[in-house]
């Protein structure tokens, strides 16, 4: 029998979006069985109960290894400091099964996705949004450069990996390019996803976009695929859904409403009701304004 594992990673201001995506993923995939495992350096032994009671997740802390090549970084490189969260998926490389899909925190599940774990390639995943429009990358600094000729980059909020097809060192490879001279040269601000694309993009199996379609706050992006077909939802940059407070102000200096996001809430009121996780009046409210606005042409 296979042994897959969804795996994340997530910090106390991304909880929500959490919860909703392991909600989204159970809901669709209720007879399919996969690990669920979460890994963090802050939940308390309470919060790391509650989750797993609520969906049956596997907590992991952070581990130490990674811990330290990041304070390494960050001490020498303070402005990556408010970003370490997003190089915990590297660890994701240290876990034992067949079959592993990562996911970032800010996605949730449209439609049944159980095929990707069946894929037998490497490493797979989607292009990027730079990419998408038509940019290009140096690996080397991360840079935009129009002028070169490259392999296509992809994005890291959404990757499949078959750990026995890999380097058997793997983990310990993607540690050492957490390096000091290596982040120095980087422009971008990128972190894992630099990383990642510096040691696959060259094998690395791009799947379809509708495995992660991108989902931005201001903006609708032009996509081959139409964003309400796909099969799930990658909700990038900020403000994120759950940041309801920040999203009603923008809505109400006139900014466009995004069908999306009023779909994400509306789906965490579902989550709560059918959990039974209370929400809090304000959270209700500012909700409620949020579907209001977004749905009221």
């Amino acid at each position: 029998m296979l042994r897959a594992a969804l795996v994340t990673v997530s910090s106390r201001s991304y909880l929500e979006g959490t919860q909703l995506m392991f909600y989204s993923f159970l809901k669709l995939h209720s007879k399919f069985k996969v690990d669920l495992i979460l890994i963090h350096d802050e939940f308390s032994k309470q919060e790391q109960r509650e989750l797993n009671e609520l969906f049956g997740v596997q907590c992991f802390k952070l581990d130490i290894k990674l811990k330290n090549k990041i304070n390494q970084l960050t001490n020498a490189l303070p402005s990556y400091r408010k970003r370490q969260t997003r190089f915990y998926s590297l660890q994701a490389f240290k876990l034992d099964y067949d079959s592993i899909l990562y996911v970032d925190s800010d996605i949730i599940f449209r439609k049944n996705i159980a095929e990707i774990f069946e894929l037998k390639n490497p490493f797979s995943a989607c292009i990027d949004l730079h990419s998408m429009l038509g940019g290009k990358r140096s690996l080397e600094t991360f840079s935009a450069d129009p002028l070169l000729t490259t392999h296509l980059t992809f994005n890291a909020g959404f990757f499949h990996f078959k750990p026995k097809k890999l380097d058997e060192k793997i983990y310990e490879k993607l540690l050492n390019r957490i390096s000091i001279k290596q982040f120095s040269k980087l422009k971008s601000g990128h972190t894992d996803q630099f990383i990642l694309n510096q040691e696959f993009t060259k094998s690395a199996n791009i799947i379809d976009s509708k495995y992660n379609a991108y989902v931005l706050p201001a903006r609708q992006i032009e996509q081959k695929e139409n964003v309400e077909s796909a099969s799930v939802w990658h909700f990038l940059r900020h403000p994120k859904p759950w940041k309801r407070e920040v999203l009603v102000k923008r809505l109400l200096k006139g900014r466009r409403p995004s069908a999306q996001i009023a779909e994400w809430n509306l789906l965490f009121h579902e989550f709560s009701k059918i959990m039974n996780k209370k929400m809090t009046w304000k959270e209700k409210c500012l909700s409620g304004l949020i579907l209001l606005i977004s749905y009221r042409d």
